[in-house]
């Protein structure tokens, strides 16, 4: 698993903690990694993730009805087994200095910024430290923010403010 792999790594580089940068998907493990109670992460950038797997599955099987020229891509995406990060938010394990950053471009067409942030403020609810970040993504759907989630996560671990961090996302 992505858990145990993580916990791989740690050994062999004899890391205590660790810091996640993820796009999309990417982000959404980053996030299940979260929920699997891990108390070693120090930061998550987390870039155009999905977090709210009822939402999206809801929001495919419309798009799906509508006759999207992507159809076939959003039915095969479709999955009881998807891990529902959002729901998972209470399993996030308790960290007075973890920071977590939530990357999201407000005309992204595959991962909603309403979605992002909502995880960004239910994070926020539970206690957690939670930045939503606009920022603006790469692509014609407006959802490639690879390039800041490594950038960003890249700040945090040399430990700089958030301040910094609004800056670096500002001049992209």
């Amino acid at each position: 698993t992505i858990n145990a792999a993580v916990d791989e790594i740690k050994a062999r580089l004899k890391l205590e903690r660790i810091n996640l940068a993820g796009q999309s998907g990417g982000s959404t493990v980053a996030a299940g990694l979260l929920a699997l109670g891990r108390k070693d992460i120090g930061c998550a950038a987390l870039a155009s993730g999905g977090f709210d797997m009822p939402d999206i599955v809801t929001r495919a099987r419309a798009k799906a009805r509508q006759g999207s020229a992507d159809v076939e891509r959003e039915k095969s995406q479709l999955s009881e087994y998807f891990f529902d990060v959002l729901g998972a938010t209470p399993r996030v394990a308790a960290s007075a200095d973890r920071k977590i950053y939530v990357l999201a471009d407000p005309k992204d067409q595959r991962t909603p910024f309403d979605q992002q942030k909502r995880y960004a403020d239910t994070m926020n609810a539970a206690g957690h430290n939670a930045v939503v970040l606009a920022a603006n993504g790469r692509g014609k759907e407006n959802h490639g923010l690879t390039h800041m989630a490594i950038e960003i996560s890249g700040l945090c671990s040399s430990g700089k403010s958030e301040a910094t961090v609004r800056r670096a996302i500002s001049a992209n």
